[in-house]
C-alpha cells in the first residue's frame, strides 16, 4: 500500500499498456501515486495523466503505443494480461460510439466562404458542393472522402476547409478532419483551435477524439492533426482509425479530410483506402504534369472512388 492508499498491485495490473509504461519509463511509487489521483481527480487515462503531470513527454507516450503496437508476445501474456486486454478492448469499442466537443473556435479570415459569401470564389465552392452533393446522391449513410494533391502550396487544405463549412451551410452535419500530420493547416484556419488532443494523439491512445465548434457555422464539427507524431502513417494505418471513420459516417452526413501531399508521403494512401473516396486537386501553372501522373498512379492501388478534379486558379 502506497502513501495515497491506493495497492501497488492494483496500479501495475491496471491494463498492459500501464505496466508497460511504469515499467519502460521507470516510474517510482510516488510517481504512479500521483498519476493515479490526477487520473482521477481529472478523468484523464492513466497515460494522459503522467503526461498532465510532466512526469514522461508525449514523444514517451508515442514510443510506448508504438512498442506495444508492434509487440510480437502476445501469446506470452498471463492469463491475467489477457483478461485486462480483453476488458481494455471492450471499453476501446464503445469509446467510439460517441463524440468529446470542446470549445468553439472560429473560421478565420481566409475562409472567404464564411465573411464574403457573395465572392466570386464563394460562388465557385458553392457550386463544386452542388455537383458533389448530386454526384453521392441521397445517402442513406455519411460520405466521407479524401482531399489530394500532388505536392504542397496547391490550396488543398483551404478547399477542403471550405468545402466541410459549405455542406454545413446546408444544415447538414459535416466534420473536417486534418490527417496531415506532417504539416496540418486547419488548426490556422480556424482561430482558437487548441492542436493538443486532436487525431495523432487519439490514434496513438485509444482516446476519443476531442472536437472543436466552429461560431457561426453550427452543423460544422472540426479534428485538428494535434501534435505531430513520429510515426503518422502506421497511426492511419490502424483499426482504430479505420473504426472511427465508420463511425463517423453513421453520426455525420460528410466527412471532408485533409491529407499531405500524395507524391511525398504515403498518409493519403492510407486515408484515402479508408475513406474511400478522393477529390483531387491541382494548382494552376504550379502542378507538374509529373506530380498529376504519380498521384494517378498511387491512387489506382487504392481502388478508391475519384469524385472529380479541382484546378485551383491563385
Amino acid at each position: 500500500m502506497n502513501d495515497e492508499g491506493v495497492p501497488i498491485e492494483t496500479i501495475t495490473a491496471a491494463t498492459r499498456r500501464h505496466a508497460m509504461l511504469i515499467h519502460k519509463c521507470a516510474l517510482s511509487d510516488e510517481q504512479v501515486a500521483s498519476i493515479v489521483k490526477c487520473s482521477v481527480e481529472n478523468s484523464l487515462e492513466f497515460s494522459d495523466a503522467a503526461v498532465k503531470l510532466g512526469i514522461i513527454t508525449p514523444q514517451d507516450l508515442y514510443t510506448l503505443n508504438s512498442l506495444i503496437r508492434h509487440s510480437d508476445n502476445l501469446d506470452a501474456e498471463t492469463p491475467i494480461e489477457k483478461a485486462l486486454r480483453k476488458m481494455s478492448n471492450s471499453r476501446h469499442q464503445r469509446a467510439i460510439a460517441y463524440t468529446l466537443v470542446s470549445h468553439k473556435v472560429r473560421p478565420s479570415n481566409q475562409l472567404t466562404l464564411v465573411h464574403d459569401p457573395y465572392n466570386t470564389r464563394s460562388e465557385t465552392i458553392r457550386t463544386l458542393r452542388t455537383e458533389l452533393s448530386l454526384l453521392l446522391g441521397d445517402l442513406d449513410q455519411g460520405c466521407a472522402f479524401a482531399v489530394l494533391s500532388p505536392h504542397a502550396g496547391e490550396g488543398r487544405s483551404q478547399l477542403a476547409a471550405e468545402l466541410a463549412v459549405a455542406f454545413a451551410q446546408l444544415e447538414r452535419k459535416t466534420l473536417l478532419v486534418d490527417a496531415n500530420m506532417r504539416q496540418p493547416k486547419q488548426h490556422a484556419l480556424f482561430e482558437g483551435a487548441d492542436d493538443r488532443g486532436g487525431l495523432a494523439h487519439a490514434l496513438s491512445t485509444g482516446n476519443i477524439p476531442d472536437m472543436h465548434e466552429v461560431e457561426g457555422v453550427p452543423h460544422l464539427h472540426l479534428l485538428v492533426a494535434g501534435e505531430r507524431p513520429p510515426n503518422p502513417l502506421e497511426l492511419l494505418s490502424t483499426d482504430y482509425f479505420k473504426q472511427l471513420v465508420k463511425q463517423w459516417r453513421r453520426q455525420y452526413h460528410y466527412v471532408v479530410i485533409d491529407t499531405p501531399p500524395i507524391t511525398q508521403y504515403a498518409d493519403g494512401l492510407a486515408t484515402v483506402t479508408v475513406a474511400g473516396n478522393a477529390l483531387l486537386v491541382s494548382r494552376a501553372q504550379h502542378t507538374d504534369y509529373t506530380g498529376t501522373k504519380e498521384m494517378m498512379r498511387r491512387l489506382r492501388s487504392t481502388q478508391s472512388r475519384i469524385l472529380g478534379a479541382v484546378l485551383n486558379h491563385f
